[in-house]
C-alpha cells in the first residue's frame, strides 16, 4: 500500500506526519511519499 504526505496549506502550519510516523509506516512494510516541501513551515 502506498501513503502520500502532501505539503502542508499555506493557511495550515503543520504536515500530515512525522518524521517518527514516517519511519514506523517504513518499519510495517508501507510505501511513503512525502512530497517536496511537506513539514516546512509546520
Amino acid at each position: 500500500m502506498r501513503i502520500g504526505v502532501p505539503r502542508e496549506p499555506v493557511d495550515q502550519p503543520r504536515t500530515a506526519a512525522s518524521p517518527q510516523t514516517v519511519e514506523l509506516m517504513i518499519r510495517l512494510g508501507y510505501e511513503v511519499l512525502v512530497e517536496r516541501g511537506a513539514g516546512g513551515r509546520a
